[in-house]
């Protein structure tokens, strides 16, 4: 019997780039597809929408006080109550598209490795050969993250390339549902944004493989230079949001939570804190420009 793909996508207002990752999905053949959209507490129309172009979408509505890993698991527990544990959860961004064979290439992927998280690939939508994000291997006592696929093109790998990594990321993992009945899900009451990294590392804890598989692709818009974590610069006046707010993947909050979490072993924990707080420091004065 053909499993059944729950795809999980939270929102909360981008409108448009909701709409366009949905118009991809919907370009997909595979019957066997349930998209789940939980809006949490959009204004800018986002669920209405939904409602008139995408009838289609099981959409879950909530007050805005879920956030990103709230959310996701809303969705996740709704795929639970309507499939059964050999059917599968994937997890996408709305700031991602798909191209027309994305759920094939993803049930082939599945078949070949049944119990293991699949990762796509991310690629650039404005440079769709140049793998944007290619897996990520983390050095669990310096805090060192390489990424060695990421910023080539995708024709220099064989085509069913597939990588074993250390984490995962929302953008695009197929997840059995029987991991989540094993393991529990996204731990949204330490996380309420920055929570997708932590769950495949405890799944792979537990004997499951984090895998991307190259032949599997997602393609992202552009991301803005606004997001915290992503700017070019810093002024003194971005002090705050960076290493404070729970919206900041750097803040030190977040940091010492995702190590505590993902490293059970003591010393290596310390070890790891502190490479990696004095990274996300650097990180954050190499670039602080003081303006007259």
């Amino acid at each position: 019997m053909l499993k059944t793909i729950f795809v999980v996508i939270p929102v909360h207002n981008r409108c448009d780039v909701t709409r366009r990752c949905l118009q991809s999905l919907y370009k997909q053949d595979d019957q066997n597809v349930c998209i789940i959209v939980v809006d949490d507490g959009s204004t800018d129309g986002t669920s209405e929408m939904i409602k008139k172009y995408f009838p289609e979408v099981c959409l879950l509505n909530a007050n805005g006080s879920l956030w990103w890993t709230g959310s996701t698991n809303f969705g996740i527990k709704k795929a639970m109550e309507l499939g059964t544990s050999n059917d599968l959860v994937l997890l996408l961004n709305n700031d991602l598209v798909v191209r027309s064979n994305y759920f094939d290439l993803l049930r082939l992927a599945n078949n070949d490795f049944p119990n293991a998280l699949i990762g796509s690939l991310v690629m650039e939508l404005t440079d769709p050969d140049l793998i944007k994000d290619g897996g990520t291997h983390v050095n669990w006592y310096t805090a060192k993250y390489t990424s060695p696929n990421s910023g080539k093109f995708i024709t220099t790998y064989p085509e069913e390339y597939v990588e074993e990594v250390d984490y995962l990321t929302g953008r695009g993992v197929l997840i059995p549902i029987s991991i989540f009945d094993a393991i529990g899900l996204y731990d949204d009451k330490t996380f309420k944004q920055c929570g997708d990294i932590e769950f495949p590392v405890r799944a792979k804890r537990h004997g499951y493989r984090l895998l991307m598989v190259f032949s599997v692709k997602v393609y992202s818009f552009p991301e803005s230079d606004e997001n915290i974590n992503r700017r070019k610069t810093y002024t003194i006046s971005h002090f705050k949001e960076y290493f404070f707010s729970f919206k900041s993947n750097t803040s030190f909050i977040c940091r010492y939570n995702q190590a505590n979490k993902m490293i059970p072993n003591r010393f290596k924990l310390t070890s790891y804190l502190f490479f990696d707080l004095f990274r996300v420091c650097f990180h954050y004065f190499s670039r602080l420009r003081f303006h007259r």
